[in-house]
């Protein structure tokens, strides 16, 4: 279980080995019910669809995978955020606390409470969304909704990658690593929206 979404949330930067399948499922949750002349009625558990994110980073060295799985045991029980790999938009302009993207946002993954990932060269950082509006994302303004704390944000400009993230939990609250070799292991993600 989550202890909180706030304290001790985990930022995963890594990023998919290509090669492999990367897998976003959307998933409702319907109850089904059967009324007294044999037909069904359904009944929407949730307001807006839950997603999970699975993929792979492959050609871990043994050292890095150690001080990997060490890692992962202190997270458990730590809320995730990860980047949607297969989905960005691209940064027109930034403001103090904005984004504004080169095109209307018609993705339902840009989520009011979620988290954005940056990408524009060796600049990259987290910032959570406070609201969502035709092609701005409006950003917190809280200094503990930025990840890493030190990022710059006006060090950002057009041209930037911005991509939605799975505010969630490791499936099954653990890790997969998969030993193919002596010298090699591959590293599995699998966060579920919570």
């Amino acid at each position: 279980m989550i202890q909180s979404t706030v304290d001790n949330t985990v930022f995963v930067e890594t990023t998919p080995d290509w090669s492999k399948p990367v897998v976003v499922t959307t998933t409702w949750k319907t109850g089904i019910k059967q009324n007294r002349e044999g037909g069904e009625q359904r009944t929407c558990g949730r307001n807006a669809p839950r997603l999970t994110i699975r993929f792979q980073d492959s050609s871990i060295t043994p050292k890095a995978q150690a001080l990997r799985r060490a890692e992962a045991m202190t997270q458990l029980r730590s809320a995730v955020v990860v980047p949607i790999w297969v989905e960005y938009g691209i940064a027109s302009s930034f403001g103090t606390n904005s984004v504004v993207l080169t095109a209307t946002i018609t993705s339902l993954k840009f989520k009011v409470g979620s988290w954005i990932y940056v990408v524009q060269g060796a600049n990259k950082c987290f910032r959570k969304i406070v609201s969502v509006s035709s092609a701005t994302i409006n950003l917190s303004s809280d200094s503990g909704d930025i990840y890493p704390l030190s990022f710059t944000w006006g060090s950002l400009s057009g041209g930037a990658r911005v991509y939605p993230c799975v505010l969630g939990g490791r499936v099954s609250n653990g890790y997969t690593f998969r030993y193919g070799r002596v010298d090699r292991s591959e590293e599995e993600f699998e966060v579920e929206e919570l």
